[in-house]
């Protein structure tokens, strides 16, 4: 459904006159919680940079740990791919995209990073909670935060959007019955609301 501009100024002013006020995509809240998003982002693609480049200067590491490298290398980009697709925040597939490929980066990095980072008693290093853990848990959930207010401004928009659009269905409900208008002809009453 195209959405026509005046018709979301008209959302706009109902929203102002009714008082209905949620969390926008252009909002402070969205933007707070973005620059924790961009901050825990840049934390641990620099944490699994410093992994790499640590690999890469030795020659024995390298051949024995050539997996785990190429792993997170990967990794970080589909970090990078998730962060490109929060961009388009009115799409309900990007936001499921995006959630669900930081997921799995995610997911995989601490299955990359686990075994490499265990105690000889069984336990994990302490670094491998800040370095890697904390980082991408707070990932994961701010880039839920960032696609729920995104998907919730939408579909309030959406919602108000269709009330309008049905108030002046029902206002021309007899000439659309009269003469039976067809799309370009719906299309231009919209335009004129």
């Amino acid at each position: 459904m195209k959405l026509y501009d005046n018709i979301l100024e008209k959302v706009r002013i109902y929203e102002d006159k009714w008082g209905i006020t949620y969390a926008k995509p252009d909002g402070k809240l969205y933007k707070f919680v973005m620059v924790f998003y961009v901050l825990a982002l840049i934390f641990s693609i620099a944490m699994n940079l410093f992994f790499a480049l640590g690999i890469s200067m030795s020659e024995t590491l390298l051949s024995t740990m050539k997996a785990p490298l190429y792993t997170s290398l990967i990794l970080i980009i589909t970090l990078i791919a998730a962060i490109v697709l929060t961009k388009f925040k009115k799409s309900i597939v990007a936001a499921i995209c995006s959630f669900a490929i930081n997921a799995l980066s995610c997911v995989g990095l601490v299955l990359t990073f686990a075994p490499l980072l265990e105690n000889e008693i069984g336990g994990y290093k302490a670094s491998f909670y800040w370095r890697h853990l904390v980082p991408l848990c707070i990932l994961l959930v701010v880039n839920f935060a960032i696609n729920f207010i995104a998907l919730r401004a939408n579909i309030k928009t959406r919602k108000v959007y269709k009330k309008i659009v049905d108030n002046a269905y029902a206002k021309n409900h007899t000439l659309i019955e009269e003469d039976g208008l067809d799309n370009d002809e719906w299309d231009e009453i919209l335009k004129n609301i």
